[in-house]
């Protein structure tokens, strides 16, 4: 099977952001939005082949909506699943709506330490 994700592994590119323009997307001024995401656990996100005895480390991350926080650093976890988050309503005062994926320490990030991988990821109006 074919997996993919998106993942920085050096740490000018440790933030990912996804940039999301609110009138294309036709949500409404005073709409409620959650996002859900999936995180690629540890189970999948090893290293294969002569980098397997690296071990690949996930550093806690967190999620930032045009700059308000949506979740706190989270710690690994061994599965990989799917969470909804709500996005603060005062982080939907623009015309896009930015999300950031975050490691707690960006100088730490290499093709050993990543932040948290992002299999998937939507914005819904609740």
């Amino acid at each position: 099977a074919w997996r993919s994700w998106v993942v920085g592994v050096w740490p000018e590119t440790a933030v990912t952001e996804f940039k999301f323009p609110v009138d294309a997307l036709k949500i409404p001024k005073d709409a409620a939005l959650s996002v859900r995401v999936t995180y690629v656990g540890l189970e999948l996100c090893g290293l294969g082949g002569d980098w397997e005895e690296l071990e690949r480390i996930q550093l806690p991350t967190r999620m930032v909506a045009n700059g308000v926080e949506v979740h706190g650093f989270l710690q690994p976890e061994r599965s990989t699943r799917s969470r909804v988050f709500d996005i603060p309503p005062q982080a939907l005062n623009d015309d896009f709506i930015v999300l950031r994926i975050e490691p707690e320490d960006p100088s730490r990030v290499s093709f050993v330490c990543v932040p948290f991988p992002v299999a998937d990821l939507g914005l819904y109006v609740r």
